[in-house]
């Protein structure tokens, strides 16, 4: 479900860009601010277990088989924290996607 969000950000402003000149999206890039978001934040960073799997008989390791455990408690909370980077990353174009928004659909 996150994807998706993500995708329609990203798809709004790509097209929110296209129908701008350049001068408006210099002037409009001008009013960001110049340190990137991801100076704040750092992403999680999930723990390596390596699993072996054997399949038609090639092996190979999968570090991050865990994760797939959807019951387990320690994946909860890394997808958690990760929800909470995409949440802080993208905070700063939550004004300028509603702007877009609302530009777009003339309202």
């Amino acid at each position: 479900m996150r994807f998706i969000r993500l995708a329609l950000i990203a798809i709004l402003i790509v097209v929110t860009l296209s129908k701008n000149t350049l001068s408006e999206a210099c002037a409009a890039d001008a009013t960001t601010p110049k340190q990137p978001a991801t100076a704040k934040y750092s992403p999680p960073v999930a723990k390596k277990i390596p699993k072996e799997i054997i399949t038609h008989g090639d092996k190979r390791i999968d570090n991050y088989f865990w994760l797939r455990d959807k019951t387990n408690s320690e994946v909860t909370a890394y997808l958690e924290a990760e929800n909470a980077y995409a949440d802080a990353i993208m905070q700063p174009l939550q004004t300028s996607k509603m702007s877009s928004i609302r530009k777009y659909l003339a309202i």
